[in-house]
């Protein structure tokens, strides 16, 4: 961290790489690899190397030097001397509820705009991951996980992008909500009025925080029913009854965000003519 408490460089967490020696945890650090027993399942397709499922998905600070320093309640003889009331703490005792705060956090907001909510975040995580701008995720590229002197031993090292010592990295929580934005969609028609029957062509545009428009589900009629899906952002319509059509469309994402729009519709009665 530099001064202002900003984060200047991460690395997988390895003790006997970035700790004091006269730490006495000092064969201490994360773990990372293949499983045996899964297959690579398909949202870890372009990510991770090797046919199994890898692990871990995330990386968030564990090294319990200098730690997440606690106040000890416990009885003084039980909390360590050396730091009087406050102790440090780490591992994924400190590492997993911390993420799992920030999910709940994405969670509560999601439910309070009406977006999908995370539920099983893994296939999430990792479209967030090949899709949001810089920042989202900070990528952890420093060293290794080895702590053993053990020549069997070789998995992780971290690199660019998913690796088995670190996953994809850290996310920022506050820019991850961002990429989770709903699309600002606006909603256009090629004839606003005109005589029954009309036939237009209505056009969608969206911006997206992250990812891409996915696909487009238009009502036609304002019935709250969905009439057409199409993956492209115009669509060909008669309006052939008189009176004002409210066209709907709304948009989902490759991130499963979703955003709507109207744009009414005039149709006029054809004039009649008597003499």
């Amino acid at each position: 961290l530099d001064a202002a408490n900003h984060i200047t460089g991460q690395g997988v967490w390895n003790d006997r790489l970035w700790s004091d020696p006269s730490f006495a945890f000092d064969s201490w650090g994360g773990g990372g690899g293949y499983s045996t027993f899964f297959d690579r399942p398909v949202w870890q397709d372009g990510a991770v190397p090797e046919p199994a499922r890898g692990v871990p998905d995330v990386a968030f600070y564990a090294d319990l030097l200098p730690g997440y320093l606690i106040y000890c309640t416990n009885d003084p003889a039980e909390c360590l001397p050396a730091t009087g009331p406050f102790e440090a703490v780490g591992g994924t005792s400190a590492a997993t509820p911390l993420f799992a705060g920030v999910l709940a956090l994405l969670t509560q907001w999601t439910r309070a705009i009406d977006q999908p909510t995370p539920g099983f975040v893994t296939p999430l995580l990792y479209a967030v991951a090949h899709a949001a701008p810089p920042g989202v995720v900070r990528d952890v590229t420093a060293v290794n996980n080895i702590v053993f002197d053990d020549p069997s031993i070789t998995c992780c090292t971290a690199g660019p992008g998913w690796d088995a010592a670190s996953g994809w990295g850290s996310y920022d929580a506050t820019a991850l909500r961002a990429a989770l934005e709903p699309p600002l969609v606006t909603l256009t028609s090629s004839r606003p009025a005109g005589v029954a029957p009309l036939a237009v062509v209505l056009s969608a545009e969206a911006v997206v925080a992250a990812g891409a428009p996915l696909r487009y589900a238009w009502d036609l009629d304002g019935d709250g029913v969905d009439d057409e899906i199409t993956e492209t952002n115009q669509l060909a319509t008669p309006f052939p009854a008189p009176g004002v059509a409210q066209p709907r469309v709304t948009v989902t994402t490759t991130l499963g965000r979703r955003g709507s729009a109207s744009a009414p519709v005039l149709v006029q009665r054809r004039p009649t003519f008597t003499g």
